[in-house]
């Protein structure tokens, strides 16, 4: 009988995805362009078509940083 032994590594990149945006959403716009650099009609564009993805293959400390930064705008970030 052959058994796979699946080794466990560290994730070293995420995906930050903007999930909800909240009650203040002119403030998860502003904030969303300060960590992203994005420009205001594609921050306005992700704001509108929640569920988004705002960084694919951040890492870990990026991911964390906008995290972080929107939810305290009062939005709903994933990393995963």
């Amino acid at each position: 009988m052959a058994f796979s032994v699946a080794i466990a590594q560290d994730q070293t990149e995420f995906t930050v995805t903007l999930t909800d945006v909240g009650a203040d959403k002119v403030e998860v716009l502003k904030r969303l362009r300060a960590v992203t650099g994005l420009s205001l009609f594609e921050a306005k564009d992700v704001v509108d078509g929640v569920p988004k993805k705002i960084k694919e293959r951040a890492s870990k400390s990026e991911a964390t940083q906008i995290k972080n930064e929107l939810e305290k705008a009062g939005a709903k970030v994933e990393v995963k």
